[in-house]
């Protein structure tokens, strides 16, 4: 009886076997023409993506076998998805959904999905104000049917729950979104924004989750590309990120307004990645970026008020403690030919804020200061150094600053230190108008909020050869202020 049955059991194989060979050749080809209708399936798969206790069900319009990406493994596909809440209205549909099964499930006898992929599909992302998060997956997502957070929620719940046999959503290993339609609404930010073309994996890792996503974006009519990876760990709630982006205009993601709208001062194309670390919560413990940036212009707003073409940028910084903490580590323009180098700190921001900064200019011609020496920063000693300094080049311009702002906005600004210097040559100084003014002098300048200091040697007056000459302009946080001229002459230049 026993050898009977073995017997049978291998011609049984063997039958599958030698049928299989034969079959899936034929599958293969036909395949490769175009997807086979498998609607009986249908009901099979509508039941395998149900919730046992009813709170979840789908329809499905039909149901195909098609090729996978790269035609390297059977999908089995789902065309005209409906997603529903109990026996209540849609919460979502979906144009087209892959799954590809998990094969030892199908060894005990169960269908169990190993992957899913959603195509096509119009999806908009509302977050709201306190950072909750809400969905909408469909063909008209609006602010009526923001109802697909249950969906989006055991999607991710599936990936990222430790595995359980006896939950089969839980055995999940990739889920992937292609070629959707993604709207995202900011209210915490007041921006928003739109990805016609978005390409989303997300898979299971050991501790919890990862994440890539390629967007290209449509900025008020110019077109844009970032990518971004996101890793999450199941034990501690952690959150990691990546941000990659090339040739992105900061002054057009500036057109998104919100908290977005300062990066109008920079509008140069720009590559390099920002990277966060926080929690799934929303506390951000730190954000970096390291970019670069090509030819364009920049623009300080407000009483800096500066604008200049740029050649190339370098920009490194770091943002701490939910935006709380700034450390601008170097800020690198080449204005074409002359440079500017900025470092500084923010402490406090959101509140009483303290901002220390150093600025540093190289090989700049004094003509040019009166465009890059902004008015509103020691506006006594800038108008009396544009005024009466010109011609020949300042090799190196420095100034420090400190600031504090009471109430955090910036529009009660208190300058609580201010000192400066600047080494140059080749340059004239008309010390007194109408007398001769001291040409091609060695000058270097020191200043602070009180007074503005000029040593100039080297230069000649009328023939006469100055040898050593001091320029004081005194009571700069005065009403009133006065100058004092020392020059020494000597004989002819």
């Amino acid at each position: 009886m026993i050898q009977r049955t073995v017997k049978s059991l291998f011609q049984l194989l063997g039958t599958l076997v030698v049928g299989l060979l034969i079959v899936l050749p034929v599958v293969a080809w036909r395949l490769s023409s175009g997807p086979i209708v498998l609607d009986i399936l249908k009901p099979t798969i509508e039941k395998v993506l149900a919730a046992e206790d009813g709170s979840f069900s789908v329809t499905l319009d039909s149901t195909v076998l098609a090729l996978g990406e790269g035609s390297r493994m059977l999908e089995l596909r789902a065309l005209g998805v409906t997603a529903y809440s109990g026996s209540s209205a849609p919460i979502a549909t979906v144009p087209e959904l892959a799954l590809t099964l998990n094969g030892r499930a199908l060894m005990r006898g169960q269908l169990v999905p190993n992957s899913v992929t959603l195509y096509r599909p119009k999806v908009r992302l509302v977050r709201e104000i306190d950072g909750s998060l809400r969905w909408a997956i469909g063909e008209q997502p609006t602010e009526d049917n923001l109802s697909a957070d249950e969906v989006v929620r055991a999607l991710i719940d599936a990936l990222v729950g430790v595995p359980n046999r006896n939950r089969p959503g839980r055995l999940f290993q990739r889920a992937a979104i292609v070629d959707a339609d993604l709207m995202v609404e900011d209210r915490a930010l007041d921006l928003s924004w739109h990805a016609p073309d978005a390409d989303i994996l997300m898979r299971r890792t050991g501790d919890g989750l990862a994440a890539q996503a390629k967007l290209d974006l449509d900025l008020g009519g110019e077109k844009g590309s970032v990518a971004a990876s996101i890793r999450y760990r199941r034990d501690d709630n952690g959150v990691e990120g990546d941000l990659r982006i090339e040739g992105l205009r900061p002054a057009l993601l500036a057109r998104l307004g919100g908290a977005l709208a300062p990066l109008s001062a920079l509008d140069m194309p720009l590559k390099g990645t920002v990277q966060a670390k926080g929690d799934a919560s929303g506390h951000v413990a730190e954000l970096s970026l390291d970019l670069s940036g090509g030819v364009g212009r920049m623009t300080v707003p407000g009483p800096m008020g500066i604008t200049h073409a740029v050649s190339s940028a370098a920009l490194r910084a770091r943002v701490f403690d939910d935006f709380t903490r700034a450390q601008l580590d170097e800020l690198h323009l080449d204005l074409g030919g002359p440079t500017l180098t900025l470092a500084a700190t923010a402490d406090g921001l959101g509140g009483e804020s303290v901002v220390k900064a150093e600025a540093t200019l190289r090989e700049v011609p004094f003509d040019s200061l009166r465009v890059l020496w902004p008015e509103a920063l020691v506006p006594d000693a800038r108008s009396w150094v544009v005024g009466n300094m010109s011609r020949g080049i300042a090799h190196e311009a420095r100034a420090m600053v400190s600031l504090r702002s009471p109430s955090g906005r910036f529009d009660d600004v208190v300058v609580e230190h201010l000192s400066g210097e600047m080494f140059g040559d080749g340059v004239t100084v008309d010390y007194l108008r109408p007398m001769t003014p001291v040409r091609n002098a060695a000058a270097h300048a020191t200043f602070d909020a009180k007074a503005l200091r000029i040593n100039a040697k080297g230069g000649e007056v009328a023939g006469l050869r100055v040898t050593d000459g001091l320029i004081v302009l005194g009571g700069l946080d005065q009403v009133d202020q006065w100058a004092d001229i020392d020059l020494t002459i000597a004989g002819p230049a």
